[in-house]
Formats: structure tokens, sequence, C-alpha cells
């Protein structure tokens, strides 16, 4: 999941790199180095604070905190409202993030003999919570798709 994340992280200076210079931004390259490296502190900061979080009181909401971490549509969904933009991503992105993203989840927390369960055997199996998860990633996803297609 991290070399994910972290490969995720270079397509999105790809994106900022392609923003800029299809908008004739007249940014140097050492303005364009500092977009990237504030975007790259955002995320490990995020990162970091998630995983202390889920350490210290994760424990005991491990359900809500596993449906606020995979509420990665959600600020597509503000951005499209703010922009009022019709159709920011390809459906075939969407429905291929929503797919990966849930792969992680779906067999640490449904899969009763996975790996996590040899490094700490009372590591619980929560279906009910996979099921709220997929509900949760399913909204967001049709939101997406609503507003695409009702503006």
């Amino acid at each position: 999941l991290l070399i994910f994340c972290v490969i995720e992280m270079k397509y999105m200076a790809i994106i900022i790199q392609a923003r800029n210079s299809a908008n004739n931004a007249s940014l140097t390259q050492e303005d364009l180095r500092r977009q990237i490296t504030l975007l790259h502190l955002k995320f490990y900061g995020a990162l970091m604070a998630a995983i202390i979080a889920f350490w210290y009181m994760g424990q005991s909401n491990r359900s809500l905190y596993v449906l606020l971490l995979y509420s990665f549509w959600v600020p597509q969904i503000i951005l499209n409202i703010i922009t009022e933009s019709r159709k920011p991503m390809h459906p075939y992105y969407v429905y291929g993030m929503s797919i990966t993203r849930s792969v992680a989840p779906m067999y640490v927390f449904a899969v009763p003999n996975n790996f996590l369960k040899e490094v700490n055997p009372d590591f619980p199996t929560e279906p009910k919570m996979c099921q709220m998860l997929i509900l949760w990633i399913v909204i967001q996803t049709a939101i997406l798709f609503a507003q695409s297609k009702y503006g």
C-alpha cells in the first residue's frame, strides 16, 4: 500500500507539471519544485498523522477510522462542486482506483487467515465493517458519476 501511495504521488507531481504548462503559467523551475515539495510534505505528513492516530485511538473506533481513511473521493467531489467541472476523470480511472484501493482493507478485514493473523493472532475479522466500507466507496463513486452526468 505504501509503494502504491509513493507511485501515486509521482503521478500527482506529473499532473502539477502538466497543469502549469497547460495554463501557460510563468512559473520558474524553482516555483514548480516548491509546489511539488509542498504536495509531498502534505501527503507524508497526513500519512504519518493517520498512522499515529490509528495507533493511539483507532483500536476502539476501528470501523469509523477506516471509513474516514477511505473517503478518498470526497476531496474530488468537493473540488467538482467548487470548480463546477462536469467530467474531471475518466470512468475507468474512477472504477480502477475504487477497486484497487478497496482490495487491501478487504483482505485484511475479511479474510480469516490473512498474514496479520501470523503477527497478531487476536486481529479481528470484521465482515460488517467491510460491507460498510464497500457501501461508502460505492456512494462516493455514485456521487462522482452523478456530478459528471448532472453537473
